[in-house]
Parts: structure tokens; C-alpha cells; sequence
């Protein structure tokens, strides 16, 4: 009677850690998106206290940096949703986006913000927006490189001046 009990008992766990198993290689595989976000602030006489990039998304929409760097020699610091860099430098900040975010990515726009910092005034502004389905890979997530830099001229959608390029890798 025993050695039933122990086998029965066996059994049941060796059945429970197989479906168990069949149900955990069913579920689907989560893919991720990314925004890299990058300021390169060389070659910027124009902004001579840093880039400062910013992404505008519905709340939400991103997972914030999973590490606050602080101020570092290419950077005086970076958040949820921006980095500013220090003249002379480059700077690349990735973005997750969320799953709802890519969800419903044909409906949602992004814009981005770059400013052209600069000491003893105020600083210049871009702003330009995008689909965020422009960005749309077969997985159905959002994936892009954005860059923002100085081009010595003032971009079609500058706000204020000096205004900065913004622009992603075209396919």
C-alpha cells in the first residue's frame, strides 16, 4: 500500500511538471522593441553647452533606462526620456518600448526634441514627429535609431535657433 502511495504521488508530480513544461514552451516569445536615441554633439560650435535630446511619447509608451548613469565624461545626465551630452561627444541612449506601445503603434506618433544648448542664453530647439509605425518591424514592435547633431544650419522644422538635425536610418 505504500509503495503504491509514493508511485501514485510520483506519478502525479511527474504529470504536473509535464504540463507544466508543454504549457510554458507554448506561450509565445516576447519581442522586444527598442529607440536608440543618439545626441552627437562634435563638431557643434553652435552649441557650445551640449545636445540635449528629448523623445515625446503617450505616457507609457516607454520603459525608462534601466540605469541612471549620472554625470559622466561624455554626458551631464540622461532620464526616462532624454540625454543631454556634452560638447565633443556621442551618446547613445536605448528606449524598450512597452508592449502596448507596439500594440497600437499605427495609431501613436513620436516626436523628438533637441535642443542646442548654449551657456549664457537661451537654447535653440528642433522638433520633429513621427509615425511611430514608420518604424514597425515584422515582429509588430517598434525598432529605430534616431540621431540628433548639428548640421551648421538651421533644419526645416527648427523652432527656435539654432536649430538641430533630427533624423533615423532610412531602409
Amino acid at each position: 500500500m505504500r509503495l503504491s502511495k509514493t508511485l501514485g504521488k510520483g506519478l502525479a508530480l511527474a504529470a504536473l511538471a509535464t504540463l507544466l513544461a508543454g504549457l510554458l514552451t507554448a506561450c509565445p516569445q516576447v519581442v522586444v522593441g527598442w529607440i536608440d536615441l543618439t545626441a552627437n554633439a562634435i563638431n557643434s560650435d553652435r552649441c557650445d553647452d551640449g545636445i540635449k535630446a528629448v523623445i515625446e511619447v503617450e505616457e507609457g509608451s516607454l520603459i525608462a533606462h534601466p540605469i541612471d548613469p549620472g554625470e559622466t565624461e561624455e554626458i551631464y545626465g540622461a532620464g526616462a526620456y532624454w540625454v543631454w551630452v556634452k560638447p565633443g561627444h556621442v551618446y547613445t541612449i536605448r528606449f524598450q518600448t512597452t508592449r502596448a506601445f507596439d500594440a497600437n503603434a499605427a495609431n501613436e506618433t513620436l516626436t523628438v526634441k533637441a535642443y542646442c544648448m548654449r551657456k549664457n542664453t537661451e537654447p535653440g530647439l528642433s522638433e520633429r514627429t513621427f509615425d511611430a509605425d514608420l518604424f514597425l518591424t515584422e515582429a509588430g514592435v517598434v525598432d529605430t535609431k534616431i540621431t540628433v547633431w548639428d548640421t551648421g544650419t538651421d533644419s526645416d522644422y527648427t523652432v527656435t535657433s539654432p536649430g538641430l538635425m533630427i533624423d533615423y536610418p532610412h531602409p
